[in-house]
């Protein structure tokens, strides 16, 4: 079981899920990625956090104590460190980001 957050191009996202799901690999030439980027964030069974690039390769495992990604993720950040909960750090960085700003959806394990 795992938790995954996507940004950028919505199909290469769709056919990394049907990857993830047991399907054949995308290739990311095939939707114009930069294979720099970080196109998603995953959440594995044990808790652990880990990027994952536009190549579709995992970087390193986060290993801090919080952790945020994505438009507004300095002030999300920010506000993680002032002992904000995580739903109140995301609306914070709603409110001051010109790029985050589609609500809060929020999961326990």
């Amino acid at each position: 079981m795992f938790l995954v957050a996507f940004c950028g191009n919505g199909d290469f996202a769709i056919a990394i899920l049907a990857w993830m799901r047991g399907g054949d690999r995308p290739d990311p030439a095939h939707f114009d990625v930069d294979k720099t980027s970080t196109c998603a964030v995953v959440i594995d069974e044990r808790g652990g956090v880990w990027q994952l690039s536009g190549a579709l390769s995992y970087g390193c495992r986060m290993r801090e104590r919080i952790f945020a990604q994505g438009a507004g993720h300095e002030f999300a950040w920010g506000a993680l460190e002032a002992g904000a909960t995580a739903r109140q750090a995301v609306l914070i960085a709603a409110k001051r980001s010109d790029y985050a700003a589609l609500g809060v959806d929020s999961v326990r394990f």
